[in-house]
């Protein structure tokens, strides 16, 4: 669940840091309809009205098969924040902060629900606060990201509930660098897409076109995993066809960073999300049928088989009525599967320490034109002329706009260096007007804005 701040500077009359929501919808008729997105339109649909506020606990509560079925879901920052503005002015239904919106009647009621083994049936796992694409992020800008993600959880919420041990890279754009960053958070393990673990495999069979890949072949270099026995092949409406070893990218491993300075290493769970079946749930109502034909029968009961579904929650066809109400309470009521959390299978079935694998670059197969490429050209794309990589006369905004941010992340970091890093606090650079912010975290605030993946 994310929506981004449209328009991430401060301007006249918002007096609260950036432009919220609200703050936007108000301000941009007299900009000349800036940012050119109508924001009624986008917060006024009845679907994301619901799934922003009473939805993901209704969906919970629907489900089959015992109270050990549960959820992931990442709800951004940003997202917390329009919400929030918008229940505050009582627009078009949504709820005032308080009992009915961040207290225990609504979405936030579930986070109090457990299994049976004590994990949460509703687990807001962590998402960088402003959707930044978190390979590309300094690793203080990803301290930021992620500290102030867990002060507006807790603030929206409820403090009384843990805060989640997981972690969702935007757009499942994750690389072994993060490593370092994610442990010294807290996190136990992190999301991944499946399809990096299987083009790390030695043996992947590599297909360019529709019917296979539709991104840069395996980097010889990446493919030190091991052989994968048995490959599952679906294509998918995005026209590329996944291809993934069974059971290995459907089962949760570790992988591990060596920092090239010091030779100190990171490591930590990778729980894979699968590609194919992803994409399809997001589309149309899914049965067992491609479990119990492609996965079950490899399924290792020594390491089982999990089988994770993500996808843009309030997008597509995921983000409906049918979806929550109908799709899913029949999805994880079959009597072929076993529904459960990450949290409580990870509880049951521990990782062996010894079983590390390598995840290569990349995010999800989503991205139309990207479709899992390990450079992640759909939010950096190359310096382009005459429809051809051009290093020395091309030009292309996503990269230039990188070049800006990065100019303005060095004056970031030294205002940081400047106030005391331990001088910062999260509360501050998320909300600086109201409580008193210093120049240092003001500036992480308008930065941290800017950097959400949308707007590449």
């Amino acid at each position: 669940m994310h929506q981004p701040i449209y328009w991430p500077r401060s301007t006249s009359g918002s007096g609260n840091g950036y432009e919220k929501a609200k703050d936007t919808m108000d301000n941009a008729a007299a900009r000349g309809n800036h940012p050119s997105e109508t924001l009624a339109d986008i917060f006024g649909v009845d679907d994301r009205k619901a799934g922003y506020q009473h939805r993901l606990r209704d969906a919970v509560a629907g489900m089959g098969n015992g109270i050990e079925s549960g959820a992931q879901c990442t709800f951004s920052g940003s997202l917390m924040q329009n919400i929030k503005q918008l229940g505050d002015a009582g627009w078009n239904g949504y709820a005032a902060s308080g009992a009915n919106w961040s207290g225990w009647t609504r979405n936030g009621e579930a986070r109090t629900w457990t299994t049976p083994g004590g994990k949460p049936r509703l687990d807001f796992i962590c998402i960088p606060a402003h959707h930044a694409i978190a390979p590309f992020a300094h690793p203080r800008t990803l301290h930021w990201e992620i500290q102030v993600h867990k002060w507006l959880t807790q603030q929206h919420y409820g403090a009384s509930n843990a805060y989640t041990r997981g972690f969702f890279p935007p757009e499942m754009c994750f690389s072994e660098r993060l490593i370092p960053v994610l442990v010294d958070e807290g996190f136990a393990w992190t999301v991944v897409a499946n399809n990096h673990l299987s083009r790390a495999c030695r043996n992947f069979p590599y297909i360019h076109g529709t019917g296979g890949e539709m991104c840069d072949p395996p980097n010889k270099a990446d493919q030190v995993n091991p052989d994968g026995a048995n490959w599952m092949r679906m294509q998918i409406d995005r026209g590329c066809s996944p291809c993934n070893a069974i059971p290995f990218s459907v089962q949760p491993h570790y992988a591990r960073y060596y920092d090239p300075h010091t030779g100190a290493e990171s490591k930590i769970i990778v729980v894979p999300a699968e590609m194919a079946l992803s994409w399809k749930d997001g589309y149309s109502p899914q049965g067992t049928g491609a479990i119990e034909a492609h996965i079950a029968p490899y399924n290792d009961t020594a390491h089982p088989c999990l089988v994770l579904l993500g996808h843009d929650g309030d997008n597509a066809w995921g983000g409906g009525y049918s979806y929550y109400h109908e799709a899913v309470p029949n999805f994880t009521g079959a009597a072929s599967i076993r529904p459960t959390t990450i949290e409580q299978y990870l509880a049951d079935h521990p990782v062996d320490a010894g079983d590390i694998v390598h995840v290569e670059d990349g995010g999800w197969v989503n991205a139309d034109g990207d479709f899992g490429s390990p450079q992640m050209i759909n939010w950096t794309w190359f310096l382009w002329r005459n429809n051809q990589v051009d290093i020395e006369q091309g030009w292309h905004y996503k990269l230039r706009d990188y070049a800006i941010r990065m100019a303005a992340l060095n004056y970031v970091l030294d205002a940081e260096a400047a106030a005391g890093a331990s001088s910062l606090s999260a509360a501050r650079i998320a909300e600086p007007y109201s409580s008193g912010a210093s120049a240092a975290e003001k500036a992480w605030h308008f930065y941290l804005g800017s950097l959400d993946s949308g707007f590449q």
